[in-house]
């Protein structure tokens, strides 16, 4: 069946936002549990519903009827445009979470490199923090 009208594809375009919103929420849930597994899963769902979402736009806009959206059809492209806003919105505290949790894994990566290097730590050129775990942060004499 090829969904031929503009009613239909406005509709099919509504379902698609709302299952990225649902794809958000979820990523969400798994950022802040920590759940690298889903993350990969829905990371990939997550991009393939975007691109279904943007090869449906291109359709509507091709539309023989598209100038109907500022008409006929305004109020169900305002629901499209706000939907799109949630998950504009959703998505950006999802990347502060992941900024978030690079940041709590980077400082705890230093304090473990610093406490099995003690005096042996070295910064590379970008500034993160190395040592040498050949010792243990022991001295050994022969």
């Amino acid at each position: 069946m090829t969904i031929t009208t503009l009613p239909e594809l406005l509709g099919l375009q509504v379902s698609y936002i709302e299952q990225l919103l649902t794809l958000l929420t979820a990523e969400r849930s798994a950022l802040e549990s920590r759940d690298v597994t889903a993350l990969e899963k829905l990371s990939q769902k997550k991009q393939q519903q975007i691109t279904q979402i943007a090869e449906l736009d291109v359709k509507i806009s091709q539309h023989a009827d598209a100038a109907a959206l500022l008409t006929t059809y305004l109020a169900q492209k305002q629901q499209i445009e706000t939907e799109l806003s949630q998950c504009q919105e959703l998505n950006d505290v999802n990347g502060k979470l992941i900024e978030l949790n690079l940041r709590n894994t980077k400082r705890l990566t230093d304090i473990i490199i610093r406490s099995r290097s003690r005096n042996n730590i070295t910064y590379d050129k970008l500034g993160r923090t190395r040592g040498s775990f050949a010792t243990l942060g022991m001295s050994f004499k022969s």
